[in-house]
């Protein structure tokens, strides 16, 4: 096997992947992805799409930022590289559909961003601005129309479409509906109101 040279940078994970890709230049039978044994410090996740409500939980718990989100879509995107493995996205996900895979990938691919899932995004009924995904507010909206006492009338069931600017303009704009609908306030009672209350009751004694 021939020797080979590099320049070993600090980051050891990158180290190590180019140690490795050397190693399988040489290998009389070369492999782009090796399986390694569970608990391995590398390897991907996948996620069961058809259960994933795209709450970004993985996202916030990935302590390497292997798993991340996109500002401008719906997406959660993966980089195969940064992930070590720990589970953590695994135990955090409420839905349980995330599923780890112990591989070391020596293609260019591991380097660069996956989407593992995206969904078409909500627009706001009233602005228009993109705002969560679109099965998430529709699931929502079959959750609560018609069974929570805050949105029996369509147009209360049409807030749960809007974005959260959009949603408190309505709100304000419908004064008289859910949920800043009051009872009249009380009159204020003044000093004078007392003491012509006490007049008119001596008034009425004597009176008598």
């Amino acid at each position: 096997m021939a020797a080979h040279a590099f320049i070993a940078s600090r980051d050891k994970r990158q180290v190590a992947r180019t140690a490795a890709f050397l190693l399988n230049a040489d290998a009389p039978s070369q492999q782009d992805v090796i399986a390694l044994p569970d608990g391995a410090p590398y390897g991907r996740i996948s996620i069961n799409t058809e259960g994933c409500t795209m709450c970004l939980a993985c996202v916030s718990a990935c302590p390497m930022g292997a798993i991340r989100d996109n500002p401008d879509l719906p997406q959660v995107r993966f980089i195969e590289q940064d992930c070590v493995q720990c589970g953590l996205c695994r135990t955090t996900c409420p839905e349980s559909v995330i599923t780890l895979e112990a591989r070391l990938n020596l293609t260019n691919e591991a380097m660069s961003p996956a989407i593992l899932n995206e969904e078409e995004p909500a627009e706001c009924t009233r602005c228009g601005k993109a705002f969560g995904t679109k099965s998430s507010i529709e699931r929502i909206v079959a959750q609560l129309a018609g069974k929570h006492s805050m949105f029996q009338s369509e147009d209360a069931q049409n807030l749960i479409r809007m974005c959260d600017d959009c949603r408190i303009i309505q709100q304000t704009e419908n004064m008289a509906g859910e949920p800043f609908a009051a009872a009249p306030r009380p009159t204020v009672r003044t000093t004078a109101d007392d003491l012509a209350e006490r007049e008119a009751a001596r008034d009425k004694s004597k009176d008598n």
